[in-house]
């Protein structure tokens, strides 16, 4: 793996995270209302952006398998603590089976139990697309995003969205055309998952919507209907597999196709944006929505220092005080989250018009 689609990969899914941010929640039809015929750009602060716990977790993966020395147990206790040491710096948003995993850690929950065994939310897959790149084998691949599932999710779908996660992110570091890289997923895929898995199913269906040429509206109207596309892992993961393997290097074209959809908008975007920005690379990141991402501590820059400080030792930082600066940061970051919030209740001209 090469420091370049490492950097790629996470610097697509901040901006994922970060352009779709302000539209979460949002129904399709409300955002087509809010964007109209505009180019995207960050909307959550004057033409500013920060991030959502989707960065935060992909940070707090990379830097477990970073101190772990490829040890798995050592990565999930690594992790574990992590997490203990985010939730303590009260996140302004969370989903709520990884919110109350959190807490049972923090309390002395086993981390093997510590995971809800009914919820298919989206925590693990924004901590598995990174680990795909890490990992050096198949094995590896499936124990480390195993293990980071549980922590928060024990659901069956839960995990298995995020080894298809994992496993198209390490695919897409791969060389070869898009249609090798699609056939090659494809049957690693069935490899990796049981044939009677939900999740494989529907990821290959979203594959043979794709060969088909069925549109993205319509492939996504054959599985959610009407319904918003919510923070459920089977929803989350087949559309974007559909929008990756349609066109795994249009970045900013599938980053608005991902936000354009509503729902779950921050968490869908960073999971494309991450896939497609391996093969995009960052010069066909805006450089707009790279300057304006004003966030601390998990700036740009340092989203940069940590892609080179996984595979590079001379460049990793090996104390930091950093996650003190998390909870004033949180508390900022609820500030304009509610401001955001409540001028959302302001009617918007239709600008589709």
């Amino acid at each position: 793996m090469t420091e370049d689609k490492l950097e790629n990969f996470m610097l697509g899914s901040m901006l994922g995270d970060s352009i779709g941010l302000p539209f979460e929640g949002m129904s399709e039809a409300r955002v087509q209302r809010v964007l109209g015929y505009d180019s995207l750009r960050h909307k959550l602060l004057f033409g500013c952006g920060m991030v959502s716990d989707d960065t935060e977790h992909m940070l707090m993966a990379a830097k477990a398998w970073e101190h772990s020395g490829g040890d798995v147990e050592a990565f999930s206790q690594i992790l574990a603590w992590r997490l203990r040491f985010w939730m303590l710096a009260l996140p302004a948003a969370t989903g709520l089976a990884t919110g109350a995993a959190c807490l049972k850690l923090i309390f002395g929950a086993p981390r093997k139990y510590a995971g809800s065994k009914k919820s298919a939310g989206n925590g693990p897959i924004m901590r598995s697309g990174i680990l795909g790149l890490l990992c050096s084998s198949d094995q590896d691949l499936k124990e480390f995003v195993i293990s980071s599932s549980l922590l928060t999710h024990r659901e069956q779908r839960a995990i298995d969205g995020a080894l298809v996660v994992a496993l198209a992110a390490q695919v897409a570091a791969q060389p070869g055309s898009n249609s090798q890289m699609r056939e090659t997923f494809k049957q690693k895929l069935q490899t990796l998952l049981p044939q009677e898995s939900e999740m494989r199913r529907a990821v290959l269906g979203a594959l043979d919507a794709v060969k088909d040429g069925i549109s993205l509206a319509e492939y996504v109207n054959s599985i959610a209907g009407q319904k918003k596309l919510v923070g459920f892992v089977m929803y989350t993961v087949p559309v974007a597999i559909h929008i990756w393997a349609s066109n795994p290097a249009d970045f900013q074209g599938a980053i608005e196709r991902s936000i354009r959809l509503g729902g779950d908008t921050d968490t869908l975007a960073a999971t494309v944006g991450g896939l497609v920005g391996i093969r995009a690379g960052k010069e066909q990141m805006p450089k707009e929505w790279l300057d304006k991402i004003i966030d601390y501590p998990n700036s740009v820059a340092y989203v940069q220092k940590v892609a080179a400080g996984l595979l590079n030792e001379d460049t990793r930082r090996k104390f930091t005080l950093r996650f003190l600066a998390q909870p004033p940061r949180n508390l900022i970051f609820l500030g304009i989250a509610l401001s955001h919030g409540f001028m959302r209740l302001i009617p918007k001209p239709d600008r589709t018009r």
